[in-house]
């Protein structure tokens, strides 16, 4: 079974397994209806991994089949999921009929929350794309949630810091309008 871009395989339970990605958009609507010779890209992902380690290291790990005209995988991280940093080449070794297994660590994670994707290409230069991946990092004990959004008098401020924390309100025009000191738990701030 096809779309306009990608190639599924139906299952015996009836279930699709995504086989991949051509590398000429818009040649299928369905399979009756691509036009031939055509192409799909060269490899074939079955996982894709991101652990954080205890020494604050994220290891990445992915596994591969069907490697065809592969060059290797860039390793890209994001804070946002938009904009994307490059932090690594890894070359591809295998061949089309193994299962290989790559990895790659990222030994100075952003703090916070952070994505993580692979991109693949090929001696094409045709690419596709991981699932992404999140990690968080360094606010496990230091997160905030503030509610109700808007609010007229009153905010509630949930802090699991586990100690005290200091909450600045600001105006508009970007002068201090209070400082609260916040202890572990549900806080409230009259913002009135």
């Amino acid at each position: 079974m096809a779309t306009t871009a990608d190639l599924y395989v139906l299952q015996n339970d009836y279930t699709l397994t995504h086989s991949g990605t051509f590398s000429t958009p818009g040649v299928c609507g369905d399979l009756a209806s691509c036009n031939y010779p055509l192409s799909v890209l060269p490899v074939r992902w079955e996982s894709f991994n991101a652990s954080l380690k205890e020494n604050g290291n994220v290891s990445l790990s992915w596994e591969v089949t069907q490697q065809q005209k592969d060059k290797g995988y860039y390793v890209e991280r994001s804070k946002d999921a938009t904009n994307w940093d490059e932090l690594g080449f890894v070359p591809t070794f295998g061949g089309y009929e193994s299962t290989e297994d790559y990895s790659f660590t990222d030994n100075s994670p952003y703090s916070g929350r952070t994505y993580y994707r692979i991109k693949q290409v090929d001696i094409d230069g045709n690419s596709n794309y991981s699932d992404i991946k999140t990690i968080v990092t360094g606010t496990q004990g230091s997160v905030v949630s503030v509610w109700p959004n808007p609010a007229k008098d009153l905010i509630r401020v949930q802090n699991n810091n586990g100690s005290n924390s200091v909450a600045r309100i600001y105006s508009q025009s970007g002068a201090m309008v209070s400082e609260n000191i916040l202890q572990a738990g549900v806080n409230t701030i009259s913002v009135s």
